[in-house]
């Protein structure tokens, strides 16, 4: 009716994100719920059941959540790789759950293909946005002698290369493979 709400408009923004987080979430619920009921069609090539990269991200987080993965998940996982939609925050959430060696390796490897929208980098970066710890990048030298210490919770790795952004990416694509490789519980130092 024109009048000034007595709510802030920073209140209202954040109650509108929690409506739509809470949203998303029942949608993904439910997206895995029909996953589930249509596990046999997902095992034919042609079996396509379309979700949103957000739906997505929520079935894996319910799935990290409740330690309960789906032969169907594991699929659509496999299907997401292969046609190339994993995003940064995909692998974040793959990587910081309880999800089997083999999918963490099949995803390292879709990581490790050095394409620009999905790099370790930017999958590092997604992990401390969604609050897993802080990145701690260390750099020394200068020219074509750099060195990069890359410190992550309880995981280290010290790379040295020709540019300080090499060692930057090389020193992230190490740490991913600490967390995918859960026998490695030694920090990766190498020069």
């Amino acid at each position: 009716a024109g009048e000034k709400s007595h709510w802030s408009p920073s209140l209202l923004s954040g109650l509108c994100e929690r409506i739509e987080d809470r949203a998303i979430s029942y949608e993904a619920k439910q997206r895995e719920k029909n996953i589930e009921q249509q596990e046999k069609p997902l095992q034919t090539p042609t079996a396509q059941v379309e979700i949103t990269s957000n739906q997505f991200t929520g079935l894996l987080e319910r799935a990290g959540e409740s330690g309960e993965v789906s032969q169907a998940l594991v699929q659509l996982v496999d299907r997401w790789i292969h046609e190339e939609k994993l995003t940064p925050r995909h692998v974040a959430v793959l990587f910081s759950r309880p999800f089997g060696y083999e999918i963490r390796q099949r995803v390292l490897t879709s990581v490790l293909q050095h394409k620009p929208a999905l790099n370790a980098v930017s999958v590092l970066n997604s992990m401390e946005q969604i609050g897993l710890g802080k990145l701690n990048y260390t750099y020394s030298g200068q020219g074509t002698e750099w060195r990069c210490e890359l410190r992550w919770q309880d995981r280290q790795t010290t790379v040295e290369s020709t540019s300080k952004s090499e060692a930057r990416t090389i020193a992230s694509q190490r740490m991913l493979q600490l967390m995918c490789d859960p026998s490695l519980s030694q920090p990766a130092n190498t020069a």
